[in-house]
């Protein structure tokens, strides 16, 4: 049976795969159009601009749900397992200080935002801004879990083959 944090996470890796699978197809629309067709898309690179903050942001909480951020494991593995524990717990707590400052700063941001408009897609900078928000707090929860239970979201390798 799949758990709701596996499909929670399951659905965060399709979020991103389609957001790349989408500014791939934009560029090569745009490719084309310009080349081929001699009129080049004015939305495009706008279009991929902000589907690619959206991808970042996005692939922050995925690979902090793995641990597969920088970390200084020479010095953790050197330690007593119980100081690896310390360690872990204060790198989870250091993740929920950055996704909060991240969250809350995204907010302020979003609010000076709001009446501004990008330029060729006329759509609210706050939409975009609201990247930032997103991940803040999913990274504050991820962090939260790892807390609490080490990682109970991610999918080793192993589980996803089963």
């Amino acid at each position: 049976m799949i758990k709701p944090g596996h499909m929670f996470v399951r659905m965060l890796e399709w979020i991103v795969v389609s957001i790349f699978g989408t500014m791939l197809v934009v560029g090569v629309v745009q490719v084309v159009n310009r080349y081929a067709v001699g009129a080049p898309l004015t939305w495009s690179e706008e279009v991929q601009r902000y589907l690619h903050v959206w991808l970042v942001f996005l692939s922050l909480p995925l690979g902090y749900l793995g641990r597969h951020h920088i970390s200084l494991t020479l010095i953790k593995l050197k330690r007593k397992p119980k100081l690896r524990v310390f360690w872990d717990r204060a790198i989870d707590a250091l993740w929920f200080v950055l996704g909060s400052l991240l969250a809350y700063n995204a907010l302020q941001v979003m609010l000076v935002a709001k009446n501004q408009t990008s330029p060729s897609l006329q759509m609210p900078m706050s939409m975009m801004y609201s990247a930032l928000l997103v991940s803040g707090v999913m990274l504050c929860l991820v962090s939260i879990f790892h807390m609490i239970q080490g990682s109970p979201l991610y999918i080793a390798d192993e589980e996803r083959t089963q």
